[in-house]
């Protein structure tokens, strides 16, 4: 695309809860028990590349996954090469 900036590190929004904790009520067999569930959280995150447009930077959303939160510029990467947007990763910023 010949797009220069793809990806700016300091633009996305990182969080570093990759799971969370609920108390759980489980009945079976006759009988109830009660303990705490660890699950991953799954959010979306929405994949844009900047590009000058008259002398402003402009955003271009390219898609939304969902994913568990940590390592998302290297998911945001990944996924721009693999789908043939950047040719490289020298492209990305």
């Amino acid at each position: 695309m010949g797009m220069n900036n793809l990806l700016r590190g300091r633009d996305m929004v990182y969080t570093n809860r990759e799971s969370s904790t609920h108390n759980v009520l489980s009945f079976g067999e006759g009988a109830s028990r009660e303990f705490t569930d660890r699950v991953a959280v799954e959010e979306p995150v929405e994949i844009r590349i900047l590009y000058p447009e008259k002398g402003e930077d402009s955003y271009l959303a390219v898609t939304t996954l969902m994913r568990t939160p940590g390592d998302d510029f290297e998911l945001a990467a990944g996924f721009l090469y693999t789908e043939g947007i950047v040719d490289s990763y020298d492209s990305i910023a």
